[in-house]
């Protein structure tokens, strides 16, 4: 009878242990290294967060712009309805004609009372911005940031006073609008796209009622 050689026994695993007991398997290391992980997220957070922002300032730039710039004209309406009180208060006091220059309007020129920071000019603040371009038979002139016409005429020779201009905002950079003062003391508002267009028949009208020269608004635009 043939005998089996016993067959030596089935070999076991080695033990699993941590740490740095003797036998400890210690599993695969990963390609980074965990700081370079957590730099990498941060990072990426941190890009997240900026340009965020960045998005948001984006958004809130033009918008501040704008509110601006309504103030603005909000604050020029303003303005150019008190010019047209005290105007109207003068030719009333002086048989219906308009002062000659609008400093006659303010605490130095008489009881009028227009305060005198209403004239200042944006381009150069604490002191008044003056041209006095056409002299003969009009003296318009720019005084602040407002051009003024029709000086020293009589209220009582207009006959479309709710179409002649006494008054309106010189250019500002960026405006989108004018804000224009009539002889019958009301205020509007004209897109600068459509200014040009008015400036034509304002001359126009000018011309046929009271005979007097045209107005180049390009005289008066620069601070």
């Amino acid at each position: 009878m043939t005998q089996i050689p016993p067959q030596e026994p089935f070999p076991l695993a080695a033990p699993l242990s941590v740490g740095n007991q003797p036998g400890a398997v210690t599993p695969p290391k990963s390609g980074w290294p965990t700081w370079k992980i957590v730099t990498l997220v941060v990072s990426i957070a941190v890009l997240v967060i900026v340009l965020g922002l960045a998005l948001m300032m984006a958004m809130l730039v033009p918008a501040l712009g704008q509110a601006r710039k309504a103030a603005r004209n909000v604050q020029d309406q303003a303005s150019l309805r008190q010019v047209a009180i005290a105007m109207h208060s003068y030719a009333a006091d002086n048989q219906e004609a308009l002062p000659i220059h609008v400093t006659d309007l303010g605490p130095h020129g008489g009881q009028h009372g227009l305060p005198a920071h209403l004239l200042i000019s944006s381009f150069h603040p604490g002191q008044a911005n003056t041209h006095a371009v056409l002299t003969q038979p009009e003296p318009a002139y720019r005084y602040g940031d407002y051009v003024f016409l029709l000086a020293g005429r009589k209220l009582s020779d207009f006959k479309h006073p709710s179409k002649l201009w006494l008054a309106y905002r010189a250019a500002i950079p960026q405006a989108r609008a004018r804000v224009v003062l009539f002889a019958d003391g009301h205020v509007e508002q004209i897109a600068e796209a459509d200014f040009q267009a008015a400036m034509l028949q304002q001359n126009q009208l000018r011309q046929n009622e009271l005979n007097l020269p045209p107005i180049d608004a390009t005289q008066f635009d620069s601070p």
